[in-house]
């Protein structure tokens, strides 16, 4: 799965998780992220989980890097709910070979061979199903040809550095 944003609020790290930012506080409390006073811990900052971001016009707050924070709430067994976000998560690429794996819901996700999630289905039968038609499809090199035009409109035209170099004369 691919993030939009580097750094997320435990508000948006709870919307990929389905729970509140108050739960998502106690699961780093848990994991040794956050101190009793709700506060980032030194292993948190040292390893690079945390920094501060402004907040208002005399305040700031936390926020979390997103793939480290996310990595280790999956790792502590917490799951991600089915068809997060999109102003969180970047659409996924449909790329194989396919596999299923059970979801936070009752759903099944349909894994991507780079282990991002494209597709959610409501039952094993129909999961196993799509999986079996993809890994055919990708085996004959149909989905290449398929989601080629995708991969080219994600493909940036020039990095940020040459951007901002034609941007800045503006």
């Amino acid at each position: 799965m691919k993030f939009i944003h580097q750094h997320m609020t435990q508000t948006q790290v709870g919307e990929l998780f389905g729970v509140t930012s108050h739960k998502i506080g106690q699961w780093l409390k848990d994991l040794r992220l956050r101190d009793e006073d709700g506060k980032p811990t030194e292993d948190a900052h040292d390893c690079g989980y945390c920094k501060q971001a402004p907040s208002g016009p005399n305040g700031y707050h936390w926020v979390w890097e997103t793939n480290k924070t996310v990595d280790a709430l999956l790792e502590a067994g917490h799951l991600i709910v089915s068809n997060p976000p999109p102003n969180l998560v970047a659409p996924a690429i449909l790329n194989g070979r396919f596999c299923v794996q059970k979801s936070a819901g009752s759903e099944f996700v349909i894994k991507n061979g780079d282990g991002s999630v494209s597709l959610w289905a409501n039952n094993k039968m129909t999961a196993d199903v799509v999986v079996t038609l993809l890994n055919l499809a990708h085996d004959k090199g149909v989905l290449d040809r398929l989601c080629n035009p995708q991969r080219l409109l994600q493909t940036p035209l020039a990095s940020d550095r040459e951007i901002s170099m034609v941007v800045k004369p503006f």
